[in-house]
């Protein structure tokens, strides 16, 4: 068998500078159907055909264990293999493996690091501007307030114990964390989060959906979002388990993921995790990114081929956020952001204590508006949690574009959608 010489650029051409590479293999895609009754079985098949596609690999890299592989993780919701080497063994890879071992790779990249991105504001009156502007007593009024809806973020943690956020968690109701928490990073028992970021979110996320439930993952630690962290949280919502990860429950699946993280453009490889999500009735919403006010700076994995919600930050006047990433995206493919919602001077649970608040600004504030609306629609239609294309219609027809035109050369800002506003922003 012929021995690759030119592996990939990543490992011949550049400066090594992690030793820890996720390999992407092609996703085998055989038109399962899943059962919303039993998505089990459907973990089960994703669990059974990654193993199968990445076997020959992983046997390959294991044999160098323990010495030149440090250690070899496989994942089920995408077809990747994450792989930790000796660092003077990384830089000799490309002799170990065959040209067949390379027919399935799609993809080789380092552990991805995304950095917490957002302005922490001196003001601190309580003033939910961005509550009123999306006029959600309306709905309230109507009776629907997120009722039997599960809503879910990857982020920093929550600190559970706040007066917001203590009676909605549903680790509360139920009496015990086992399938309502998950932590990579510190393996702490109990929702804590070290940053804020998280907790502010979620505050944000129950303040429009004030009788929602939620759960969480600590995909980010106090400074950054990592590959690893955020793979085993999209794992864990997909199909919860206990805390020591035993007994896996699907049925304990959120509806909702609200994902506050993101970085660069054009990267895919988190696009399988929201294929896999999709299919088991899970909706993801992703924050645009902080990279404005030029074009072209929308976040990956906001800039997404597949079916979400990219959201966008507007401030109490309606103009789009000059922090908040603008479209097109990479190679001009498509328009994006999707939606904007309420991100600037955004004020909402924090850390300090269970009385604490804060007023923060960013795309990653904005975001959990859209994800509470979503809960209020989903309270009444839950069937829309697997119809993605009609739930997408119905929250785009409910914006006004009556928006402050702006002056950057990314295209008309008034003709909708665009790659400013999107829709447009959200309100009942």
């Amino acid at each position: 068998m012929k021995l690759v010489n030119l592996f990939l650029p990543i490992f011949l051409y550049q400066t090594i500078i992690s030793n820890v590479y996720y390999f992407q293999l092609r996703d085998i895609e055989l038109d399962y159907i899943v059962n919303p009754s039993n998505v089990y079985d459907f973990v089960n098949y994703r669990r059974e055909i990654t193993m199968n596609s990445q076997s020959n690999l992983y046997k390959k890299f294991n044999l160098f264990r323990p010495y030149f592989v440090k250690d070899i993780k496989s994942y089920w919701i995408s077809n990747l293999l994450r792989v930790e080497f000796d660092p003077e063994f990384i830089s000799s890879i490309h002799y170990v493996l065959e040209e067949d071992d390379m027919l399935d790779i799609v993809n080789i990249f380092e552990e991805k690091h995304y950095y917490l991105n957002y302005t922490l504001n001196d003001m601190e009156e309580n003033s939910n501007w961005g509550f009123d502007k999306i006029n959600v007593k309306k709905m309230w009024e109507q009776g629907f307030t997120g009722k039997n809806v599960i809503v879910a973020n990857i982020d920093t943690g929550v600190r559970y114990t706040h007066e917001r956020l203590y009676n909605n968690y549903r680790g509360t109701k139920m009496g015990t964390n086992d399938y309502n928490w998950l932590d990579p990073y510190y393996n702490d028992k109990t929702p804590t989060d070290t940053n804020g970021h998280g907790t502010h979110v979620m505050g944000t996320t129950i303040e429009v959906a004030k009788d929602a439930q939620w759960i969480a993952s600590r995909g980010c630690g106090k400074f950054s979002c990592t590959t690893r962290e955020l793979l085993e949280s999209a794992e864990f919502l997909l199909c919860p388990t206990k805390l020591d990860g035993t007994n896996p429950n699907c049925e304990f699946r959120p509806h909702i993921i609200n994902n506050s993280w993101g970085g660069g453009q054009g990267d895919d490889w988190f696009d399988d995790v929201i294929r896999n999500w999709l299919r088991v009735g899970i909706i993801p919403v992703f924050a645009a990114g902080n990279s404005g006010p030029n074009c072209g700076t929308i976040n990956s994995p906001s800039d997404s081929s597949v079916k979400i919600f990219s959201v966008c930050a507007t401030d109490i006047n309606d103009n789009i956020a000059s922090f908040s990433s603008r479209g097109p995206t990479k190679n001009n493919v498509r328009n994006k952001p999707d939606i904007c919602a309420p991100g600037v001077n955004i004020y909402s649970s924090w850390i300090d204590s269970d009385k604490s608040y804060k007023t923060i600004s960013g795309t990653s504030m904005a975001t959990p508006h859209i994800s509470g609306v979503i809960a209020l629609l989903l309270e009444k239609d839950m069937s829309l949690r697997y119809d993605f294309p009609r739930l997408q219609s119905l929250v785009y027809s409910m914006v006004t574009t009556d928006l402050k035109e702006t002056n950057n050369d990314c295209g008309s800002s008034k003709v909708f959608p665009n790659n400013y506003y999107g829709y447009g922003r959200i309100t009942f």
